[in-house]
């Protein structure tokens, strides 16, 4: 990756993935007084979220594999 120039930080709104990079190096530095705090929060709380959803989604995914294991068993394969 190439080395961010923390002297002029990209916006939010122009390259996401350049706005994460300097923004998880000003905070590493230390230089939190620069830390875009408004979407860096919002960015968090997103990921809570998601993270939530594919949680769900995947529990019931899960359940209904065991459902159709449990209740259709001629169907049962090894994959």
């Amino acid at each position: 990756m190439n080395k961010i120039d923390l002297k002029r930080l990209t916006g939010y709104e122009d390259d996401f993935a350049l706005w994460s990079a300097e923004q998880a190096a000003l905070i590493r530095s230390g230089k939190f007084d620069r830390v875009d705090l408004e979407n860096v929060a919002e960015e968090i709380e997103s990921l809570g979220r998601s993270s939530k959803h594919e949680i769900r989604s995947r529990l019931e995914v899960l359940m209904m594999h065991l459902l159709k294991w449990e209740r259709q068993p001629e169907y049962r394969s090894r994959s």
